[in-house]
Parts: structure tokens; C-alpha cells; sequence
């Protein structure tokens, strides 16, 4: 909204948000989805950080398939007491499973 202008009942004014916790979304193939039982954690890659990040609070594994693009997500919390990963960036994860 500008300065002065008219809002209807429902209009987004702004948006607040916890840049300390951020979650990171790594986006499966649904084929992949009979792996996720063997899940054990994850890493991830930040641009310009050397070394991934272990992830280790995982949040869900989805349930519904994203129709158009036939995957689902798989969401974990992350600490960004550092601000090292901006909201919305794309990053890399790396799901580690159990081997065997």
C-alpha cells in the first residue's frame, strides 16, 4: 500500500518475519518418496559458506504431490542466528539416508 491510498479488508500491509529460525526446503521427486522412510538427516550448501551445514530438526516430509511438478517437499529448521541464507534463496540439500 502507498501513503495515502485506499486498502480493502483482506490486503496484505506487510509482512513480518523471524530471520533467526528460517526453514529450507528440499524438493523431491515423488518417485523418491519410498526412500524418505530411510531418512536420517541432511546437509546444506549455502553460496560462499565453504563447508554444508548438518540440518538436523526436520520439520515434514509432505504428503501431497505438487501436481504440475510431481514432487513434494521435505522441510527442515534451520538456526540463522548468523543471517547466513536470506528468505526465499536457493540453496542445496543433500538427504542423507541409512545405508543398506
Amino acid at each position: 500500500a502507498a501513503p495515502g491510498s485506499n486498502v480493502k479488508a483482506g490486503d496484505t500491509l506487510f509482512q513480518l518475519i523471524d530471520l533467526e529460525t528460517v526453514y529450507v526446503s528440499a524438493i523431491v521427486p515423488e518417485s523418491e518418496f519410498p526412500r524418505m522412510r530411510g531418512l536420517t538427516g541432511a546437509e546444506l550448501e549455502i553460496p560462499g559458506v565453504d563447508a554444508p551445514r548438518r540440518l538436523t530438526k526436520l520439520v515434514t516430509i509432505g504428503r501431497v504431490v505438487d501436481a504440475p511438478s510431481r514432487t513434494l517437499p521435505v522441510i527442515y529448521q534451520i538456526d540463522n542466528r548468523e543471517r547466513l541464507i536470506a528468505v526465499n534463496q536457493t540453496v542445496y540439500v543433500r538427504l542423507l539416508f541409512e545405508s543398506g
